[in-house]
């Protein structure tokens, strides 16, 4: 009996330690999803300078710097990332830094953990007052192919 309940044990540990690395892991299956556009908004009174980083299978695809004015009581200010990414699906990482303070990341795939298994692109939007924050959306159908912000397929076409 002893060593039914060593065995159980050593797995339950082994499926524990490895919790979350499958994906780094050669062969097995990353979320892949499409970034179609990352922005930020400055919420503090202050103006602030902005850097937003964008990776994409852990390779950096983007990097830009915004200043942004502080808002004012009828308008919140901001600035949209260049679509210098493309079209292509993969496991996407974006990350802010105010004022060059510390990075602050968060990645695409929460867009399908927390939403369903379907969504195949996504768009973030960063947020500051105090700190950072994110709003990742799946409503890539929103967005004009024609935007130069927006980095959707040539074929995209609202069939709504």
């Amino acid at each position: 009996m002893e060593r039914r309940v060593f065995l159980m044990a050593a797995g339950l540990s082994a499926t524990a330690l490895t919790a979350g690395c499958l994906g780094q892991i050669p062969g097995v299956e990353t979320e892949q999803i499409q970034l179609a556009r990352f922005s930020v908004s400055n919420m503090d009174t202050a103006p602030h300078q902005f850097d937003l980083r964008v990776k994409r299978n852990g390779e950096t695809v983007h990097e830009s710097t915004h200043d942004v004015d502080g808002r004012t009581p009828d308008r919140i200010t901001g600035a949209s990332a260049d679509c210098t990414w493309d079209t292509t699906p993969g496991a996407y990482d974006v990350s802010v830094r105010v004022d060059s303070g510390e990075w602050v990341s968060e990645s695409l795939s929460e867009v399908k953990e927390n939403w369903w298994d379907d969504v195949s692109c996504a768009s973030v939007r960063a947020y500051y007052e105090t700190e950072v924050g994110f709003v990742l959306l799946d409503n890539c159908e929103d967005h004009s192919p024609t935007d130069p912000d927006i980095c959707l397929p040539t074929d995209h076409s609202d069939t709504g």
